[in-house]
Order: C-alpha cells, then structure tokens, then sequence
C-alpha cells in the first residue's frame, strides 16, 4: 500500500511540474504576443505623430522604442531618418538610414535613400556608386536609374569635354530604366539633357510623351514651347504657350516666355501688356523685370530701362544676360564706365558667351583702350562656334578705325561668309556693312566676288 501511495504522490508531483511548466509557456506565448502586439502599436502611433509633423513627439517615441527593443527598430530608424531629413540634417539623417539599412540589408529602398543623401550632401561620386547598388538589389525600381543618372550629370561639370562625358552618361543611365516611358521625371530630365546636347528634336518628343502621361502640366507645356522657340518654330510655341495659359492664365513663366516671342518680333507695347499680368501674381521675378526693361530699351526709354534691369540684377545678382542687357543700355546713353562694370561681371560669370566679350570690346572701344578692346574681340571669336555675323561686322569696323585696312577686309569678308544661307540680318546691320565697304573702297585687296549679294 505505502509502495501505491508513493507512485501516486510521484505522478502528482510530475502532472503539477508539467501544468507548471505548460502555464509558464502559456504565460511567455501571451507575453511574447502583447510585445508584438505592443510594437505594432507603437508602430502605429510613432505613424500617426509622423504625418500630423509632431516631430519632437516622434523623436521621443523613437528613443523609448530603440531603448525597449534595442537595434531592431527598422520602421523608427526610418522615420527618424526622414525627420532629419526633412529638418536639413542630412548627415544625421545617413546615420539613421544606415542603422534601417543594417536591420533589413535586402531592402532597396534605404540604399537609394543613403544615395539621396550622399547626392544632397555634394557627394555625387559616391552617390552614383550607391545607387548601383540600389539598382542591383531592385533592377525594377525607376527611381534609383533616374537618381543615379542625376548624380551621373552632376559628377564632373568643371569642362565642355566633361560635361559632355556626364550627360551622354545620365542619358544612358534612364534610357536603361525599365518602363522609363512611363514616368515624367524621367522623360523631363531626358529632355534636359537632349536640350543640353543640342538634340532638340529628341527633346522635344521626349517633352511630347511626358505631356501624354501629364497633358495639364504647366511646367512641362512651358518648356516644350520654349524647345519650340529655340527651333524657330514661334507657331508651335506660341500654341504651347496658350495651352499653359488655357489652364491658367496667371501662369508666369507661360505668360513671360510669350511675351519675350513677342518682344521680339518688335511688338513692345504688347509684351508689356502680358507682363503686367505676370507682375501682378509674382512681382519678384528676375526674368520678368530683365524683359520688361528691355522693352521700355526697345522703345527708347533708357531711364526706365536701367531702372527695371536694376531692379532685375538685385532680385538675380549672378543672371550674367541681366548684367549684359545693363551695359548694352548703359553704353547706349554712353555711360561708358558704367557699361563697363556691368559687361565685366557679364563676363566673369559667364566665360563661355561670345555676345559679352564683344559688347565689351565695344565700350572699351569707346574708352580709348584699343589694345583691351582687340583682346575682347580675339577671345569672342575664338569662343564663337556659331560664325556669328555681328561679331566679325564690329571687328571690322574697329580694324578700319585703327587704319588696319587689310584686317578689316578680311574681317568684313568673314562677315558676308556668315550671312550666306542666314536669314536676313536687319537694314541697320547691312547698312552699316554698306558704309564700311564703301569706306574701304575698291581696292585689289578687297574680294569683290565675296561681298556680292543683294538687299531686300
């Protein structure tokens, strides 16, 4: 009986250590299940401060998270990253986006993001290194190939051969983007950098499909029609301009990119007209105030030119065309050293523009400083790569002032070389050429056969 009575108190004990330890199981399993349910929550919460921009709430529910669940938090590293992101911290913000990358190393998401930052950071060789990355991790994801392709373009610029090197590079880079046809930004940077390469039929069309995806989108109608401008086409422009403004009629770049086609064509009083309506919604444009001088300049008032192009070169002090129209109308109301000034900060910010070195040689003409003034010309035509008719016009006036007779004849050759298969030049630039030919006179070292051609 005691041997019975011992059996039993023993499986007892062993059902009681079993029910002990399966309620223990129990209790963990419930514990373990209200800690993700607790971390799901936080989730939840640390989302909901996020989007309401409660930032210093997030920040702080961020670190009790990171404390309590140790360097497991990918979600609040990543929303801690974009905080810092957002406040311009962006060295801080790789930090965060690092410490993400390192919880879920396969996501692409966070490696393109780490590129962002390297990029915004002025990082943009490292930042093309990251975004490979990115794109070997997720070869469908369009953005990391239209990042990579921006950080491409920006990676050398310091030369005309490396700048040429980086966009046929970032061409390369989105035109290897799966479905690239399919997103703007793409087809809008694609553009870009057709434009850049002179290719502005190819940009065009990129600017066309873009407009498929996007058919009110201000900013894309306004540059096609600007492409359009700069392929002569004014029809096709001016229909791209109206289609912006159908959409908005207060819509300032639309309205100032058709009134400078207009201003152009001599119509001043009307370019004024839709400037004003421009002025009136953003007052504090550069462009606007540079063509709204040149106009009141086409009408020959001088002193509300200068005084718009003042105010257009305080609102944009580095625009080198605003600094350039300020000499031409200072040297027109022969305030020569003041012209002076404003072609020379022309030049030193814009070296690779012919038009500022020879309006420069120009007034320098007019100071009596012969010897500077062939130097300014010198460089205006080794930068010309167009065979600019004007510029070798105003080398061969000033060759014939300095009694350079045989120079200024072949200055005035070069000149009637570059008006062949040209459009017409205005009757005041041919009759200055007439003057100077009749002022060189019939000599043997005169080509006659060169300077044949007839005036409408």
């Amino acid at each position: 009986m005691s041997d019975d009575g011992e059996k039993k108190t023993d499986s007892t004990e062993l059902d009681s250590d079993m029910a002990v330890k399966v309620a223990r199981e129990k209790a963990t399993a419930k514990t373990r299940e209200r800690e993700l349910q607790g971390f799901d929550r936080e989730n939840f919460i640390l989302h909901q401060r996020f989007i309401r921009r409660d930032f210093i709430a997030c920040k702080a529910l961020i670190k009790e998270m990171a404390d309590k669940y140790s360097e497991m938090c990918e979600y609040p590293f990543c929303i801690r990253g974009k905080i810092a992101r957002m406040e311009g911290n962006f060295r801080e913000a790789l930090i965060w986006f690092e410490k993400a990358q390192l919880v879920n190393p396969l996501n692409g998401v966070y490696v393109r993001e780490i590129g962002c930052l390297y990029f915004l950071l002025g990082n943009h060789i490292k930042a093309s290194e990251v975004f490979l990355d990115a794109i070997k991790l997720n070869d469908k994801d369009w953005k990391s190939y239209y990042w990579r392709a921006m950080a491409l373009y920006h990676t050398k610029q310091d030369s005309e051969s490396a700048l040429k090197v980086s966009t046929f590079q970032a061409q390369e880079c989105l035109l290897t983007a799966p479905t690239a046809a399919q997103h703007v930004e793409i087809l809008t940077f694609l553009a870009r950098l057709c434009e850049q390469r002179n290719d502005i039929k190819l940009a065009i069309e990129a600017q066309k499909k873009a407009l498929e995806l996007e058919p009110e989108n201000l900013d894309i109608l306004t540059n096609m029609g600007l492409l359009y401008a700069r392929w002569q086409n004014d029809g096709q422009a001016f229909d791209a301009f109206g289609r912006a403004l159908s959409y908005d009629p207060t819509h300032s770049q639309s309205i100032l990119a058709a009134g400078s086609i207009i201003q152009t064509n001599g119509e001043h009083d009307v370019a004024l007209t839709k400037y004003r309506i421009a002025a009136e919604k953003c007052e504090y444009n550069g462009p606007l105030w540079n063509n709204i001088g040149m106009c009141f300049f086409g009408k020959g008032k001088c002193v509300a030119a200068i005084s718009c192009l003042k105010k257009a070169n305080y609102l944009c002090p580095l625009e080198w065309k605003i600094c350039y129209n300020l000499g031409i109308v200072h040297n027109a109301v022969q305030q020569y050293a003041s012209a002076y000034h404003f072609l020379s900060s022309a030049v030193n910010l814009n070296t690779r523009s012919t038009m500022p070195y020879m309006a420069l040689a120009v007034v320098l003409t007019n100071l009596d400083d012969t010897l500077n003034a062939s130097k300014a010309y010198d460089r205006a035509l080794q930068l010309d790569k167009n065979n600019c008719a004007q510029i070798h016009l105003n080398y061969a006036i000033f060759r014939a002032k300095q009694k350079e007779l045989k120079e200024s004849v072949e200055s005035l050759q070069a000149f009637y070389k570059a008006i062949t298969n040209r459009q017409t030049l205005s009757q005041e630039v041919l009759y200055a050429a007439d003057n100077l030919k009749r002022y060189l006179g019939q000599t043997d070292k005169y080509d006659k056969g060169t300077c044949k051609r007839s005036v409408s």
